[in-house]
């Protein structure tokens, strides 16, 4: 009777952001939907997340509206039936296109990735908006 051990996954990192220029540090995501952020249940104001994704459902995200930032959530559906989720606030879109770009699904679904790009101008349009209309 022999032990084996199953082979491990090479350790996949994060880029590293201390030499990226105007990098921000990550954010805690804890907090993004306290009662103050995301509204009460019963708050009809609060504006519904955008969802958009592939036909097959085998990627998609989901953009929400906050008071100061988009939140955008990525679920990617892989072979084995296992999801991998990744979210993210974005303060403007030049961060979101970085972050995107660095996204090697945008080949294999890159109607995916236009049209989340026209929703996350549409959003931050529209906060901008409210922000210089409250201002």
């Amino acid at each position: 009777m022999s032990t084996k051990l199953a082979p491990t996954a090479p350790a996949v990192s994060a880029p590293a952001l201390a030499g990226r220029p105007g990098a921000v540090p990550p954010r805690d995501l804890s907090l993004r939907c306290t009662q103050v952020a995301c509204g009460s249940p019963l708050d009809t104001a609060a504006p519904a997340p955008v969802v958009v994704g592939s036909a097959g459902g085998e990627l998609s995200f989901e953009l929400s509206r906050g008071p100061g930032s988009v939140l955008v959530a990525r679920t990617h559906r892989r072979g084995d039936g296992t999801r991998l989720h990744c979210a993210a606030l974005f303060e403007g879109p030049e961060a979101l296109l970085e972050w995107l770009d660095a996204d090697d699904m945008r080949f294999t679904h890159p109607l995916v990735f236009q049209q989340l790009k026209r929703s996350f101008a549409e959003l931050h349009t529209l906060r901008e908006a409210q922000h210089a209309a409250r201002g």
